[in-house]
């Protein structure tokens, strides 16, 4: 199961570089079937490696001159709050187990439940998001409601985040693109920046709290998936965006079926 693991490890990393995200949404189920690391921990690995994998990514928007550095800071600063009071007050206080419609799940049930649910929500958005935007900026959209509603946002998100381990890039991208009316590439890259982010101090959050890791197979999951993120970059010339993302939004929504089932009953 580990060798399938850690082949999986590099198939992540190809997602985060063919799609530019959704990377995180594969990271807590290998850790959990195939590492047999319990769901609290798993989503402690999954911020590390999302924030590592999105930071190098976002570097390189950087010399692009494609990232958006104001809208990334608002976005930012209510959503790493949330990430921090999920994994810092939110997470410790959950009980052990939990009653839900009569019956009794644990702790790490009732995450992986809560991560279903968030991959069947992240694939509608998937298929709904839009290929091609317009290339230049309109900043005269961009009131103080439609800032205020990128906090919001971002604080929701973050709290998910710090929940369930997961980026959220492909909740940040739809909004930034509909609230901050910024073109397709730069929402991309400032959700890639958010993400790395928010993830990382969610992991220095959980350290802080005395919790350890196995940083021998962390290590060895970062590795591979920055190789599958170098290798992603190049099957993304050979496919549309399009296909891509339809096709993983396919594959997503089947593992959410899958989880939530399996976790359910």
């Amino acid at each position: 199961m580990d060798i399938l693991g850690y082949v999986l490890s590099i198939v992540m990393g190809i997602v985060l570089g063919a799609l530019g995200g959704g990377g995180s949404i594969l990271t807590v189920p290998i850790f959990v079937y195939f590492f047999k690391v319990p769901a609290v921990l798993a989503t402690g690995y999954s911020l590390l490696i999302v924030g590592a994998t999105s930071l190098l990514a976002a570097w390189r928007y950087h010399k692009e001159q494609l990232l958006d550095y104001k809208i990334a800071f608002i976005f930012s600063v209510p959503s790493v709050l949330g990430v921090l009071l999920a994994r810092i007050c939110i997470l410790p206080r959950l009980a052990h187990t939990l009653q839900l419609w009569g019956m009794t799940f644990s702790k790490d049930q009732v995450i992986l439940i809560v991560f279903s649910i968030l991959l069947c929500v992240i694939s509608v958005f998937m298929f709904k998001s839009k290929d091609h935007q317009k290339d230049q900026n309109n900043p005269a959209h961009q009131t103080v409601f439609s800032w205020f509603a990128i906090a919001v946002e971002g604080f929701v998100v973050g709290i998910i985040t710090g929940f369930v381990g997961a980026g959220g890039g492909f909740m940040i991208v739809p909004a930034l693109v509909l609230l901050a009316h910024i073109p397709l590439r730069t929402a991309i890259a400032s959700s890639l920046l958010i993400i790395s982010a928010k993830s990382l101090i969610g992991f220095l959050g959980d350290l802080s709290l005395g919790i350890s890791y196995n940083y021998g197979l962390l290590l060895g999951v970062l590795c591979l998936t920055f190789i599958g993120a170098f290798l992603g970059t190049r099957i993304n010339n050979l496919f549309s965006v399009s296909t891509l993302r339809k096709g993983f939004a396919v594959f997503i929504i089947v593992m959410g079926v899958f989880i939530f089932l399996k976790e359910f009953y």
